[in-house]
């Protein structure tokens, strides 16, 4: 999460949109911080919805 959080930080502070192009864990870390959410207290606070291999997922910040 915080090595995410660095990156997506960067990214808004751009304020330019971005493609990022990684694996399931980092997308589910993007998702959460775009939820606002900085950190995770609990494994279960993970999301555990699937991801498809090669799926496109938008997430708006």
């Amino acid at each position: 999460m915080a090595r995410v959080g660095a990156a997506w930080d960067d990214w808004r502070a751009g304020g330019r949109d971005a493609v990022w192009v990684t694996h399931a864990g980092v997308i589910r870390a993007a998702a959460l911080l775009a939820r606002g959410a900085r950190r995770i207290e609990r494994a279960g606070d993970w999301p555990a919805e699937p991801l498809a291999f090669g799926a496109a997922v938008v997430l708006e910040a």
